[in-house]
């Protein structure tokens, strides 16, 4: 047990203790209708997370994203988007989605306890380069921007509810080595665009990076 709890402390102590910190969402390149990508593994944060991407037609991709770590937060997300394949294995996306997030804590033996929500309605444009034979290699950017929603909820009268609204802009690079079977690593880094988000009520941690590994199958008959 103090094993555990020595972990949970140094995992905290890693991140601050973040109410929010972005989040390794898979960019999966989608290529054609059928396409599923399906990406799962860990991050610093420290969480374990999947994200499964679909192209629901030939030019509309669906996708759905969780995330849970060890200091009880908890992150989900869904988005549609476009996507379009050029001749030389090149890959632009654009979704649009909504993302919601959890971070509940006990504080001190009076049972003080918080829920920390937040709401964050983004868009994100990728572009990469996907199946890149010679060296069997994919990498790409994404940029997610969106307007980040909080607030704090708390049980104790000497603790006021707390909210923080700002734009938050997300930048992010990737890069899968491997054939079916892909290892994916990604970084990625968050910043407010008109506050800095730091308070004894709200905490954000700019950066994260993702170790995953990535599937990848075509789901219909190629002619």
């Amino acid at each position: 047990m103090k094993t555990k709890n020595i972990i949970v402390v140094l995992l905290a102590l890693l991140t601050g203790c973040a109410t929010y910190y972005p989040q390794v969402v898979d960019v999966p390149l989608i290529k054609e209708k059928g396409d599923l990508r399906i990406n799962a593994g860990a991050s610093w944060s420290p969480s374990v997370h999947a994200t499964v991407s679909y192209g629901a037609t030939e030019i509309m991709a669906v996708q759905m994203y969780g995330s849970y770590d060890l200091i009880d937060r908890f992150h989900l997300q869904g988005a549609l988007g476009l996507y379009k394949r050029f001749d030389n294995n090149a890959v632009i996306e654009l979704y649009g989605g909504y993302g919601y997030g959890n971070r509940f804590a006990q504080y001190n033996d009076k049972i003080q306890l918080t829920n920390r929500d937040y709401h964050f309605p983004f868009v994100q444009f990728n572009i990469g380069k996907s199946d890149n034979v010679s060296v069997n290699v994919e990498y790409g950017l994404g940029l997610k921007a969106g307007y980040l929603n909080t607030y704090l909820l708390s049980s104790s009268d000497f603790s006021p509810s707390y909210r923080y609204n700002d734009w938050v802009v997300e930048p992010c690079v990737f890069f899968r080595f491997g054939k079916k079977v892909k290892m994916n690593v990604m970084f990625k880094y968050a910043f407010p665009m008109t506050n800095v988000i730091s308070s004894d009520y709200y905490s954000f941690n700019n950066i994260n990076v993702g170790l995953g590994v990535n599937l990848s199958f075509l789901t219909k008959t190629t002619r």
